[in-house]
């Protein structure tokens, strides 16, 4: 257990339950949606995936060390931008886009101007199409 292998694999499993409370405080303050939550936590099962393959022999090496330390790297960014990309989750949060909010709110805007996922199709208003309007895409 006092091998440099046995201590870079310590080392990586406390940063991945300090990781999982980082979201799940974030969880908690409102700071990220249930969308953006279970994003990362499909992150963090891949780098623990990737450190279940590199320790799968007995012996985590320095370069395979590297890569995991890179993916976590990666994965602390993004934690950290979606906690803090203005997205907050409220009441009714699995009813976005009927309760008020703008367009560019019910659908991710970011600091940037682009969009997270932007809808595909068109908007018409319903009575249009209901009216025998023609639908355009």
């Amino acid at each position: 257990p006092n091998s440099a292998s046995s201590q870079r694999m310590q080392a990586d499993v406390q940063r991945n339950v300090n990781e999982q409370e980082r979201i799940a405080q974030g969880m908690r303050s409102g700071q990220l949606t249930n969308r953006e939550a279970a994003r990362l936590e499909n992150g963090q099962a891949r780098t623990e995936r990737m450190e279940a393959r590199a320790g799968a022999d007995g012996h985590v090496g320095r370069y395979e060390q590297r890569g995991i330390q890179r993916a976590e790297n990666r994965q602390s960014r993004q934690i950290h931008n979606e906690r803090h990309d203005g997205q907050t989750r409220g009441f009714g949060e699995h009813r976005q886009g009927y309760g008020g909010e703008s367009h560019h709110q019910s659908y991710g805007a970011r600091h940037d101007g682009g969009f997270r996922s932007a809808p595909q199709h068109s908007y018409q208003p319903r009575h249009f199409a209901q009216a025998g309007g023609h639908r355009f895409r």
